[in-house]
């Protein structure tokens, strides 16, 4: 027999025991997504609400069939009932067959809309989703590559317009240009650190000018100033310019 002065010696020793072994494991924190896992994440959601609205559309089809269906019934009972009514053949087993017909048609029809409207709400529901899901993958475009795109600018002195179509690779950028007043041709440059340069070589001209920019990716804007190499051309040779990254344009 174990003397009770061990067995209370070996007591905390048994409860610190039972502790480690019955205490809960400490959940490690997830690592957050990459940009491209995260991209798939989402792209994966939209598939699988196009998939889920298809299948509310097939069902919402189908309720409104039957909605009409319903309808049409009811319509016909009660027209029928009024025929009854303002006839000169009118008995109490009559109206109440036909009473209780218009009243089953009526309560189908209200079942009927219901369905319509739910299915109606559902589509919806997940048409928004998709929107907002899209939205995000956008967004996440733009900030990943907030060169690439159709670009409307302005050209001081003078405010002159027109649209820059860039492509950004890496740190390279290469595009075209067209001014309003028909002014056009190519331009290439870098991107790096947030800072935007492009030379500009006209089609008749040729390298005439340089565009140095900040680019703010989030709003889609970049504003800068331009330096030209031609000096006695009769022509301003800097100046500034600004461009608004157009939302339809896509890298």
């Amino acid at each position: 027999m174990i003397p009770r002065s061990s067995l209370r010696g070996a007591l905390p020793a048994l409860a610190l025991v039972l502790f480690v072994l019955l205490a809960p494991a400490p959940v490690r924190p997830q690592a957050p997504l990459s940009p491209a896992e995260s991209r798939a994440l989402a792209e994966a959601q939209i598939r699988l609400e196009r998939r889920l609205l298809a299948r509310d559309l097939t069902a919402y089809n189908q309720a409104r069939g039957v909605e009409q269906r319903e309808r049409g019934r009811f319509d016909t009972a009660a027209a029928r009932l009024d025929q009854l009514l303002n006839g000169g053949n009118l008995t109490i087993a009559g109206f109440e067959s036909l009473e209780n017909e218009v009243r089953s048609a009526a309560e189908s029809s209200r079942s009927a809309s219901e369905r319509v409207m739910e299915l109606r709400q559902r589509a919806g529901e997940r048409l928004r989703r998709i929107g907002a899901l899209q939205e995000e993958l956008a967004g996440r475009a733009a900030n990943r590559d907030p060169v690439s795109g159709r670009w409307r600018v302005r050209i001081g002195p003078g405010d002159r317009p027109g649209t820059f179509d860039l492509r950004l690779h890496g740190t390279l950028v290469a595009g075209t240009y067209v001014l309003d007043d028909g002014t056009a041709g190519s331009l290439t440059g870098t991107y790096v650190d947030g800072t935007l340069t492009l030379h500009r070589v006209d089609s008749r001209a040729g390298f005439d000018v340089t565009y140095t920019g900040t680019v703010d990716a989030a709003a889609g804007r970049v504003s800068g100033s331009w330096q030209g190499t031609e000096l006695a051309n009769g022509h301003p040779s800097s100046g500034g310019w600004t461009g608004a990254r157009q939302a339809t344009a896509e890298p």
